[in-house]
């Protein structure tokens, strides 16, 4: 009887024994996904808006736009890749809205002579920007400081010279205006490209972007049509990725 029971607990043992798992043995390291994207890893993305105002590009041929009041707007998506810890580089694909006011003075005669109550040049078009990015702080979880050298070609979707005049056709202070505007004037080159560079405070960014190209064509009735400013400097706050 002792012998049998014996048997009996050695036997209810061993499959106790053989239902159990090693947990050494298993290696759950090799199961877990190891993350990639964020603002310091392997891949990161994220959504940005900025404002920048048009600055003289200190030519003799440059149109008389008004500094300050000429600015552009942008949306954009930017990605970013981690080669090492201090290196980065990157595409940068923006929605852009610039407008150019042109100053009304007796000698105007671009991109028409005569003075008008506003006129200005207005353009809406894509970019996209290959950058290279230097971080030059310790980050942790954050995006940290950074600088961001790169060069950019944009296309031109849509643009337009807007032109306002008022009179008082009563006589007796009431006026009259009339809007005009003339789409996709013949004298603005539909594409460009350009440098750019930025300067990155965690999500608040200071840019520059300084156009190579010339956006005023200088060839048959546009021969000698001045240029209208190249370099904008601005804000620009970056969205959680």
């Amino acid at each position: 009887m002792k012998k049998a029971a014996f048997f009996f607990i050695l036997f209810a043992f061993s499959l106790s024994g053989g239902a159990q798992t090693v947990l050494m043995e298993e290696y759950p390291g090799n199961d877990t996904i190891i993350p990639i994207f964020g603002k310091n890893l392997k891949h990161y993305l994220h959504f940005y808006f900025s404002y920048s105002v048009f600055a003289d590009d200190f030519s003799n041929d440059k149109a008389e736009s008004k500094i300050p009041g000429s600015s552009d707007f942008s949306l954009g998506l930017r990605y970013k890749r981690k080669i090492t810890t201090f290196y980065a580089m990157g595409l940068d694909l923006g929605m852009n809205s610039q407008g150019f006011s042109i100053r009304q003075t007796d000698q105007k005669s671009f991109p028409f002579p005569g003075k008008h109550k506003k006129e200005s040049i207005n353009t809406t078009g894509l970019s996209l920007e290959y950058y290279n990015r230097i971080n030059f702080d310790r980050r942790g979880n954050k995006t940290g400081k950074f600088v961001d050298i790169g060069a950019y070609g944009f296309y031109n979707l849509n643009s337009w010279h807007f032109i306002r005049d008022e009179s008082d056709t009563l006589g007796f202070g009431y006026t009259k205006a009339i809007e005009t505007k003339l789409y996709k004037p013949d004298y603005l080159m539909n594409y460009g490209y350009g440098c750019s560079f930025r300067l990155g405070f965690n999500a608040l960014v200071l840019t520059a972007r300084y156009r190579l190209s010339d956006l005023i064509k200088k060839e048959g009735n546009y021969t000698g049509f001045p240029e209208l400013p190249r370099l904008n400097v601005g804000l620009q706050i970056g969205l959680p990725g």
